[in-house]
């Protein structure tokens, strides 16, 4: 019994390390998605297959850099606040969003449009 007690007592770290993670994945931090983006214009499409939402986003670090980005989903939401932070993650914006209860969420947007290149030519 002596050394089954000294092995839970070691143990116990670890599980509370283990049960802690995705406690800490699951909470979103605006310093983990540095860019702010501002919302310029956005709209909503339904159809039969379900909804599109559209936005133009501007980049605040780059005044030229446009991004029009799109997001397909059964019940799709365009969000109606003025800045967003977010991140670039190759052919998509990862954005996070208040949902109702006020908790931010991660929505991916695929980038359908940018002009960023066509500034650099």
């Amino acid at each position: 019994m002596k050394g089954m007690n000294g092995c839970v007592k070691c143990l116990t770290p670890l599980l509370l390390a283990l049960l802690s993670v995705p406690l800490r994945a699951a909470t979103h931090d605006e310093a983990d998605y540095p860019v702010q983006f501002e919302v310029m214009n956005a709209k909503l499409s339904w159809h039969l297959l379900g909804d599109t939402c559209a936005m133009t986003v501007r980049d605040l670090a780059s005044p030229g850099v446009n991004v029009t980005v799109e997001r397909k989903s059964d019940s799709c939401e365009v969000p109606n606040i003025k800045i967003l932070h977010g991140r670039r993650v190759n052919s998509r914006i990862q954005l996070l969003v208040p949902n109702d209860k006020g908790k931010l969420t991660v929505e991916n947007w695929a980038i359908t449009e940018d002009t960023s290149s066509r500034n650099q030519k």
